[in-house]
């Protein structure tokens, strides 16, 4: 069964991202890593890979953004 990964997007209140000083978060946001999960992450198009799962209630399936960007890294970092 098919489920969009939207957890991502979800800024917890108590989270590590909100108890950094504003210097750290600025660099934080200048780092490639950032880019890559502004850039790359959040623009994959989950829905594309919707029909390779089951119409029918059964397990969800694994984020598929987390899986592509898996194989991205696993690629560039051979």
């Amino acid at each position: 069964m098919f489920k969009k990964n939207t957890e991502h997007f979800k800024l917890d209140i108590f989270g590590l991202y909100n108890t950094l000083p504003e210097s750290m978060k600025k660099e934080l946001e200048k780092s490639e890593e950032y880019t890559f999960y502004k850039l790359i992450f959040c623009n994959i198009k989950e829905d594309v890979f919707s029909k390779i799962y089951s119409d029918k209630k059964s397990r969800t399936n694994a984020a598929i953004n987390a899986m592509v960007t898996f194989l991205i890294l696993k690629h560039r970092y051979n």
